[in-house]
């Protein structure tokens, strides 16, 4: 059986990395999903060559638990937390959903 993982990246203006780390768990993305059912994990990373970059991996049963936090991921979030996010970004990708293959070797 498969799983799935989440990556969604961002870059943050320079100077706001703390910031970002403070508004983007004050936002609850890495607990709120825990709400929804078939999710795994998630984790916040920072690029190490690069403090002003981040991404976020989460690892989810079936691409429709993605889908349902998709969904509700900012309805649920103190909209002060999202308001200081989006000040410190600079610029994002969209999350992307990817099937995870090596257990199948």
């Amino acid at each position: 059986m498969s799983d799935f993982v989440s990556l969604i990246s961002f870059k943050v203006h320079p100077g706001r990395e703390a910031d970002f780390i403070e508004a983007f768990i004050a936002s609850g993305m890495l607990s709120r999903p825990r709400e929804i059912e078939g999710f795994k994990s998630a984790s916040l990373l920072r690029q190490r060559d690069d403090p002003t970059r981040f991404a976020v991996t989460a690892r989810w049963d079936a691409p429709d638990a993605y889908a349902a936090w998709q969904d509700v991921s900012e309805s649920g979030a103190p909209r002060s937390a999202l308001i200081k996010l989006a000040e410190c970004i600079a610029e994002t990708a969209p999350g992307q959903l990817y099937e995870t293959l090596s257990a199948r070797f």
